[in-house]
């Protein structure tokens, strides 16, 4: 596949100009360290852009729209791709943030207070990323 970073950047951009509903409210729940680790929205690593990103404790949050129901294999290929940078990947469903917004942050925050599996210096992942931004 061939990654071009123009179309990348130029395909983030638009992500976080045309955020969902759903998107906006964990945003507002997730960005200035609210939740005490800084976030990063519509952030690449490698060939995929992950909704909301935490560098310091590699955590990908991802938010499930209704087409999502047709891409589990992608998805699905994804969360190993980012498992292989020791990246732990948390995805819920937009109906979920609706309706249990707390439940979704008390997810987040656990995983967030629990120690990384394999701690890392401070900066780097459990191999170097290719590509982020």
């Amino acid at each position: 596949m061939y990654w071009n970073f123009e179309r990348e950047l130029i395909k983030r951009r638009s992500l976080r100009r045309h955020t969902t509903p759903e998107e906006t409210l964990l945003w507002e729940i997730l960005r200035n360290r609210k939740l005490g680790y800084k976030f990063r929205r519509q952030h690449s690593i490698d060939y995929y852009v992950v909704d909301f990103y935490c560098h310091e404790k590699m955590l990908v949050v991802e938010l499930d729209g209704p087409y999502h129901e047709y891409t589990q294999a992608y998805d699905t290929a994804k969360s190993r791709h980012l498992a292989g940078y020791g990246i732990t990947c948390l995805r819920f469903s937009n109906q979920e943030l609706r309706a249990h917004p707390e439940s979704v942050i008390q997810k987040i925050r656990h995983v967030l207070s629990t120690p990384h599996p394999n701690p890392l210096p401070k900066g780097e992942g459990a191999r170097p990323l290719s590509q982020t931004f």
